[in-house]
């Protein structure tokens, strides 16, 4: 067999390696986003044309007239496996073409990678005639185009878990007001002097409210639904005592055994307090906690038959606005769950959807 035979034949088996590298590497991962799609259908494009091109050399080794069916085959192959790259460096997480990507510019880096091997593939193919160099080059595009696209979701993972991380620490900030915590003392002290049982009774709960935020701000972990509940009881209780009986509140719950991040029920609560029944002038305020399964979910919902934020300030709803924020990207991040507020005249409903994992720990 000539010698510049075996030479094609063994740069095409390196280019084979590198595309079944970053096969292995993609189906691992479970090729999750269109970015990994299109790329994967760069690698498979490529491993086809460089089959073609090496059955054809193969064919003309053994005696035969290259076939221009074959070769034809193998420039479109190619031709398609670098449009599906180019396609893959900049397609934004919506499956559109742009610019940007995650709300930032597209990495120039893997726009370079994509092309610069190639080319220079294609270039030192003109300068040695008879050695085809752009199939093992373009291989090489294909493994950098992968690294770079999981350093850049690396990148953008860390990123969204900063925000989650600062949200949580917004939320927890919120849930240790010193206004909240004055008002409860000073409940205590009035307590002290006309009712030394509900006294203690106060002081039990706001050491278990305390004791419960603190643990917050050390554990990002999931915590079991019957601690998030017992946590909401101390708080509704401690609001009682510094608001006095002008609210209810019921409790319909259907399932315990789950998980679910820590204080999420409690911003609910504390939102249908603050934002729903405390609108009331009546003072006959109810808010009503509930849980049940639907399918592999867990929904847990807190309604009130509070006046809404119509007559709330800019500002009131804008902080509104942040707490639920900041509490649906922790559910998002934390347990793939979801949040909803629906509101209207007769009152507001908080809805969690929470996938079910098992008994909670």
């Amino acid at each position: 067999m000539d010698t510049s035979v075996l030479l094609h034949i063994a740069l095409n088996a390196s280019g084979l390696g590198v595309v079944a590298l970053t096969l292995t590497d993609l189906f691992l991962r479970g090729v999750p986003g269109t970015r990994e799609k299109c790329l994967l259908a760069a690698c498979f494009g490529h491993l086809f044309g460089i089959c073609a091109d090496v059955a054809d050399h193969l064919y003309a080794a053994s005696g035969g007239a290259p076939l221009s069916a074959i070769q034809i085959l193998h420039i479109l192959l190619s031709a398609a496996a670098f449009l599906s790259l180019i396609f893959s460096v900049f397609v934004n997480e919506t499956r559109k073409l742009s610019l940007h990507r995650w709300g930032r510019p597209f990495s120039l880096a893997s726009l370079l990678a994509a092309v610069l091997p190639g080319a220079a593939g294609l270039l030192l193919s003109r300068i040695f005639l008879g050695v085809n160099l752009f199939d093992v080059f373009f291989a090489f595009s294909l493994g950098l185009t992968d690294i770079l696209f999981q350093r850049d979701k690396n990148r953008e993972l860390a990123r969204r878990e900063e925000q989650v991380d600062m949200g949580f620490a917004r939320l927890m900030a919120e849930q240790m007001r010193p206004h909240f915590i004055f008002n409860v003392l000073m409940s205590i002290e009035d307590l002290c002097y006309t009712d030394g049982e509900a006294a203690a009774r106060c002081i039990e709960d706001f050491a278990g409210y305390l004791r419960g935020n603190i643990r917050s701000m050390t554990n990002d972990e999931l915590i079991p639904f019957e601690k998030e509940l017992e946590h909401v009881r101390q708080y509704v209780s401690l609001e009682k005592t510094t608001r006095g009986p002008i609210f209810e509140v019921v409790y319909d719950i259907d399932c315990i055994d789950f998980s679910l991040p820590a204080l999420s029920l409690q911003t609910l609560v504390e939102n249908a307090i603050k934002h729903g029944v405390l609108s009331r002038a009546d003072g006959k305020g109810c808010i009503r906690i509930a849980t049940e399964r639907k399918g592999a979910f867990i929904r847990v919902t807190v309604a009130d038959n509070g006046t809404g934020v119509k007559g709330e300030t800019e500002k009131q709803r804008e902080h509104l606005g942040i707490s639920l924020t900041n509490l649906e990207k922790i559910l998002a991040t934390r347990c793939s769950g979801t949040f909803r507020l629906t509101t209207g005249p007769s009152g507001s409903q908080a809805t969690m959807l929470i996938p079910e994992r098992g008994d909670a720990t």
